[in-house]
């Protein structure tokens, strides 16, 4: 009975998840909320609201089936037949024993929460927090399978959850926005071209992380690649070119004569496209249960980093070329990179055909600080940033400081607000600002809140576990990295004032938050050179590297935070005097209207 039913158990889960993530997606971004763009934590409309109803009621069935999923998973593992595997006893001792029955624990609490939240869900705020919690829910289960245990272990998760994501995102979205179509042909008007962007660039990155990801698998060798495996690889990308060309016809013939007013163009292309994402599925769930072959010359590879998630598996002794020439890709930073780039210059192109001009130097500043960010979370800086405290501490400070001034001088969000037709003035003029910023933004727009928010980030990864944790974790180390970058923007977005939005102090006032950071920074440098205790200290000394002595590089670690102190300041300062000469403030305390 396991042997047949963990299958379709596996399909039922796909099939949910994708049927949740789908009617989410129309619900917080296809459809949307009725109101202008000025108001975006506006109500949802009716058609939403319905979506997410609908939405909860995929993810009830989602969490059925990740339960059977688990029960059937660990019936194969230990070898217990269903029935006994339901006695209160086991199920209480083993859900917790494997990763992969953890993972599973955590979505189906995910889906509870998401059953009974969407039910309640009224604004388009709302709705796209249910939809970032479903797509977060597909992602553990993807941390236990082949990709987890090959030699490139990072590199095969990272480009397996983008193309699961980018996939479900897809498939669920063409799904449910057919089954909409069909109730009201008007929502393709307005949805169609919506989903049609969204869907070449999920195509783009299913495509890019398939193929990367089943090279990390079979390698190079052609043994591999003719093994059943390798075969239904190959199977499955034919579909996805067949689904490409259908895509295109769709952007081709379905979006001109939906505008034309014609909706059954698109219901005609998209059922033949439904089949094909159905055959795609089908051969993911054989993907699952087949083996990956083993590479020839695997097993020669270097053990150094085995059984540490978040290291390579060749650790070679630290120099500074190493970190500057070697490369360990992420898939998830890279996608992620690749869509900021892409959506930064199909705005400036928008801007550029309505005859508006949009300054290079913005493009030239968010480019570099996207492009350094890579470098932070891809490079040799990446692959010594768990192994060393040093390393570690130059990423915290990277994504910290240098890349929230760069990213805060290519001003996105007014780069956004002129393509929606808000220019700059109206944007942090009182009616229009306080229309535009909801109350989080407004009281990020504050300095004082952005110092706190970043002090507040360094503290808590550093005074408490979660900085061990971090270095363990992979998922964690990419999210406190994460972290970490939000609070560098919230607080230089505010204390740099260059962007919209944020209030409008004199630029005295905004030197002196630039000037406590840097003080907070050079006496975070004295607690690391001069503390006598180590900080994750089971990890490194877990680890022993020879030519590396915890306590020494934890000094070093200090020392980097000072050089950075030293050399972040005064560009923030140098980028506050430019642009109160730019706009002829004066900087004298008490002038609070800035520029």
């Amino acid at each position: 009975m396991t042997g047949w039913a963990l299958p379709l158990a596996k399909v039922a889960f796909d099939v949910a998840a994708i049927g949740t993530i789908g009617w989410l997606l129309v619900a917080a971004v296809l459809v949307g909320a009725v109101g202008r763009f000025d108001r975006p934590y506006g109500r949802l409309s009716p058609l939403a609201l319905r979506a997410t109803r609908t939405g909860s009621w995929w993810a009830a069935g989602w969490c059925a089936a990740t339960l059977a999923v688990l029960i059937f998973s660990l019936s194969e593992v230990v070898g217990l037949p269903v029935v006994e595997m339901l006695s209160p006893s086991v199920l209480r001792a083993l859900p917790w024993t494997t990763s992969l029955s953890t993972s599973l624990m955590v979505t189906g609490v995910a889906c509870l929460v998401l059953v009974g939240s969407a039910r309640r869900t009224a604004t388009r705020t709302g709705a796209g927090a249910l939809l970032v919690l479903a797509v977060a829910a597909l992602v553990p289960i993807l941390f236990t399978g082949h990709s987890a245990t090959t030699a490139d272990h990072d590199l095969a998760t990272s480009s397996l959850v983008v193309h699961v994501v980018a996939a479900a995102l897809w498939v669920g979205g063409l799904l449910a926005l057919l089954v909409c179509a069909r109730a009201d042909e008007r929502v393709l008007a307005t949805a169609l071209p919506r989903f049609s962007t969204l869907a070449l660039a999920c195509f783009v990155l299913v495509g890019l992380s398939g193929a990367l990801n089943a090279f990390v698998q079979l390698g190079a060798s052609t043994q591999t690649w003719f093994s059943p495996y390798g075969a239904l690889l190959v199977a499955k990308a034919t579909v996805l070119v067949l689904i490409g060309l259908a895509g295109w016809q769709h952007r081709r013939r379905a979006i001109p004569a939906v505008l034309a007013g014609q909706p059954r163009a698109f219901l005609r292309f998209a059922g033949g496209e439904v089949i094909l994402m159905a055959t795609v599925i089908g051969l993911a769930v054989a993907l699952g249960r087949t083996p990956a072959p083993a590479v020839p010359g695997a097993d020669a590879a270097p053990s150094h980093g085995r059984g540490h998630p978040t290291l390579s598996w060749e650790v070679l002794p630290w120099s500074p070329a190493r970190v500057l020439t070697e490369w360990r890709p992420d898939a998830i930073v890279l996608a992620a990179v690749g869509l900021a780039v892409a959506a930064y210059v199909v705005a400036v192109r928008t801007l550029a055909r309505r005859g508006q001009h949009w300054p290079v130097r913005r493009t030239a500043s968010t480019m570099a600080g996207l492009a350094i960010a890579t470098f932070a979370l891809c490079s040799g800086l990446a692959s010594y940033s768990t192994a060393l405290f040093s390393m570690q501490v130059a990423q915290f400070l990277v994504m910290a400081t240098v890349v929230p001034i760069l990213l805060t001088l290519g001003m996105p969000l007014a780069l956004v607000l002129q393509v929606r037709g808000v220019s700059q003035a109206d944007a942090n003029s009182p009616g229009p600002r306080h229309r535009l910023a909801g109350k989080a933004v407004r009281v990020m727009a504050d300095p004082v809140n952005g110092l706190l928010l970043l002090v507040a980030v360094i503290m808590g990864l550093y005074a408490t576990p979660l900085f061990e944790m971090s270095l363990r974790y992979f998922t964690l180390h990419l999210l406190v990295n994460l972290l970490v970058l939000a609070g560098g923007l919230a607080f230089f977005w505010s204390a740099l004032a260059v962007d919209v939005l944020p209030e409008r102090r004199a630029t005295t006032h905004r030197a002196i938050f630039v000037l406590v950071l840097l003080l907070f920074l050079a006496a975070f440098g004295a607690v690391l050179v001069g503390s006598e205790g180590l900080y994750g200290a089971r990890w490194f000394t877990e680890l022993d590297w020879s030519w590396s002595d915890p306590v020494v590089d934890q000094r070093r670690g200090g020392s980097v935070v000072w050089a950075f102190a030293l050399g972040v300041a005064p560009v923030a300062l140098l980028v506050l005097w430019a642009q109160s000469r730019r706009t002829g403030e004066v900087p004298v305390a008490g002038n609070r209207r800035g520029a």
